[in-house]
């Protein structure tokens, strides 16, 4: 659902909206609604990635749910849902989920190795 919401608001975003940075600044909710409500909708998916995470008090099924995202976010890619893919790892990179070393450590070998992969195809200095 995440990427047909997403897929029409990006349909929706005029070129205005993309010129002379019109997403920041006072006037940026009339200047670029669609881009902010895609921005939103990232942001949104994102945070609810970490809570499936967060929300398992013992770590065996932290592990899992981890892992599971991780699935869903290789689908995406193996689907071309980029932006999905990339907000999944968002998600994961949170702050609040980034620190649970334990939980990363306790993921099968296979979650951990698709993990890496995803993680250097959407790094900046890969």
């Amino acid at each position: 659902a995440e990427a047909i919401h997403g897929f029409d608001l990006l349909e929706r975003i005029g070129p205005s909206e993309l010129l002379r940075q019109a997403w920041a600044g006072a006037e940026k909710k009339a200047r670029a609604p669609n881009v902010l409500a895609l921005v939103g909708l990232a942001n949104a998916t994102a945070a609810w990635v970490a809570s499936v995470v967060l929300s398992e008090a013992e770590l065996c099924a932290r592990a899992e749910a981890y892992g599971h995202l991780v699935d869903v976010a290789a689908e995406c890619l193996a689907l071309r849902n980029f932006n999905g893919t990339f907000t999944i790892l968002a998600g994961l990179e949170l702050a609040s989920v980034h620190r649970l070393k334990a939980t990363k450590g306790a993921l099968a070998p296979r979650h951990r190795a698709a993990l890496e992969d995803l993680t250097d195809l959407v790094s900046y200095s890969a």
